[in-house]
Order: structure tokens, then C-alpha cells, then sequence
């Protein structure tokens, strides 16, 4: 999206936010990297968008705490983990979940998320989290490439 698109979309109200200013997942980063991803998409967006950057959704879903306390630091006041799951009444700020929808996601199955109605989607979402959360991201990435081949 160019930068006219993005300001039209803020001015229907929709939030927009950092995503990193690499797409990279942040975990193995040394303290240093880590600063310049977070610091940089939000000066960037900023920027651009000529508002506060308030939100970071984490890419790819590498989250823990080192990444929580840069987000802050960073001046991020709402942090979007890959957590597949409805947040519930005063959720912790720093450590939101998210649902994902994808191309594949039909009307039906947009509106059993809207619902808080995981279905299967639940289990499997919850093995990736614990994949990324002890392989190291270049491991995850192959398995989930050969994946999408495998699918066509």
C-alpha cells in the first residue's frame, strides 16, 4: 500500500500499525537489532502517517519476553502475538492475541471467529506456537515452505 491509501484507511478509523520494518522474526536478534526494528517501523509509519504509532503486531509469531520489553521501550502501547484465541475481559496490553484470516477463510468461518468458535483451527495454532517457540526461526520457515508446496 502507498502512503495516500494507508492515510485514507486512518481516516475511516482503522488503527494502523508496525509490523517490524523488516518482517523478520525478532527472538534471535541481538538487543540491538531488535531496537532497530521496533524503533525504526515505528519512526517510519510515523512519519508517513504524520500520527502516533501505538500498536505492533510481532511477524511471524516469534514472541517472548525480551521482544515484550523492547516493544515497550519502543513506545508501543498495545503488542498483537501470533496466539490463536480470543482476548478476553482487561487482556494484557503487551501480549495480545489475534486470529488470522486468510484467502482460504470462508464467510462462515469469519464469522465463527467473530464468534470466538476456533474449531480445529485451535489445536493446530497452538502446536505452531509451540514450534516457534523452540525451533529456531530459519527451521520453521523450511518446514512451513515445504508445507505450502506440498499443498500446491
Amino acid at each position: 500500500m502507498n502512503w495516500p491509501q494507508l492515510k485514507q484507511l486512518q481516516s475511516k478509523g482503522f488503527e494502523i500499525g508496525s509490523h517490524g520494518l523488516n518482517h523478520v522474526p525478532l527472538t534471535y536478534l541481538s538487543a540491538h537489532e531488535l531496537d532497530k526494528e521496533l524503533k525504526g517501523s515505528k519512526t517510519v509509519l510515523e512519519d508517513g502517517l504524520g500520527a502516533e504509532v501505538k500498536t505492533f503486531s510481532v511477524p511471524r509469531g516469534f514472541y517472548n519476553g525480551r521482544v515484550r520489553q523492547a516493544a515497550r521501550e519502543a513506545g508501543y502501547r498495545y503488542v498483537f502475538t501470533s496466539q490463536f484465541c480470543v482476548n478476553r475481559k482487561k487482556p494484557d496490553p503487551y501480549a495480545l492475541a489475534r486470529l488470522a484470516v486468510k484467502r482460504t477463510t470462508t464467510t462462515d468461518d469469519f464469522e465463527k471467529l467473530l464468534k470466538g468458535e476456533l474449531g480445529f483451527h485451535g489445536p493446530t495454532e497452538k502446536l505452531k506456537e509451540l514450534v516457534r517457540g523452540t525451533v529456531p526461526p530459519n527451521f520453521y520457515e523450511f518446514a512451513s515452505s515445504i508445507k505450502r508446496v506440498l499443498r500446491g
